[in-house]
């Protein structure tokens, strides 16, 4: 299924470049960076469950789900939000939705992945995980939580310091670069918990450059850095580090000097 809308203008958000974010949180205006596009989008939903309410499972053989993603894909997806979570607390890609921007969630708890499915109807979201490969991997889901990590310690801490419990889980992985994305991305939100390097190590930079990327770069639920763990792949690929915000850490490539002025004096 598809559906079209259209951009408008940055209203509430503030004039382009400006920063948002609430209190404690300086995030720059990507959102008014982007919305000089102000051009037509185009969503799908892809769910792979065997008990999905809407398609009956029919997409539960991973390529059949691959195939029919790139389909999706291929009328336009503008936004990639890895480890999407929940839709509306603490995201930063509801305001692209809102005023009718597409992208694409990938998120493997079932729980934030069907919170996703009912509160972005027009995205493509994937109830799977990011990895360096295809195939299945386990994951510690700290419930309730937006800490689910592919690492049992970060799990662990989570319930010695906050008493939030865990389960061990296998869901299935994919390569991002195994959906056939089309080059235009305009930005590409990493929020993993510890599996950043994966990640990266699944995209294609070759094929696909991002205009921005931006990537959770403390451990979680802390403020000791651990963009040293990955960040080698992402300057190898010719991007250029931008800002941190505190939190995340901003990317853009080499060519697109423009975004990484306009990113800066927004700061």
């Amino acid at each position: 299924m598809t559906m079209t809308g259209a951009t408008d203008s940055p209203g509430d958000d503030g004039p382009i470049g400006e920063p948002i974010g609430g209190p404690g949180v300086h995030m720059p205006n990507i959102l008014g960076l982007l919305l000089a596009k102000n051009r037509p989008i185009v969503m799908g939903v892809l769910n792979i469950t065997p008990d999905s309410f809407s398609d009956g499972g029919q997409f539960i053989d991973p390529e059949v789900a691959f195939k029919h993603a790139k389909q999706m894909i291929e009328e336009g997806a503008d936004i990639i939000d890895v480890g999407a979570e929940s839709p509306n607390e603490g995201t930063v890609t509801r305001l692209f939705y809102e005023i009718g921007w597409s992208g694409i969630n990938i998120e493997p708890v079932r729980s934030w992945y069907d919170q996703l499915r009912m509160c972005r109807p027009r995205d493509t979201t994937l109830n799977v995980a990011a990895s360096n490969r295809l195939g299945s991997l386990e994951l510690f889901e700290v419930i309730g939580t937006g800490l689910s990590t592919i690492h049992q310690d970060y799990a662990e801490k989570a319930q010695r310091d906050y008493n939030w419990g865990h389960r061990r889980i296998t869901v299935p992985c994919i390569r991002l670069d195994s959906l056939g994305f089309p080059p235009d991305i305009h930005f590409l939100k990493i929020d993993v918990e510890g599996a950043e390097r994966q990640v990266l190590e699944g995209f294609d930079f070759a094929k696909h450059r991002p205009w921005i990327i931006l990537i959770e770069a403390t451990e979680p639920n802390s403020d000791v850095p651990s963009h040293g763990e990955w960040e080698d792949l992402v300057l190898a690929a010719g991007y250029e580090f931008a800002l941190f915000d505190t939190l995340n850490r901003y990317y853009v490539p080499r060519e697109r000097q423009d975004l990484k002025e306009a990113l800066n004096a927004s700061a």
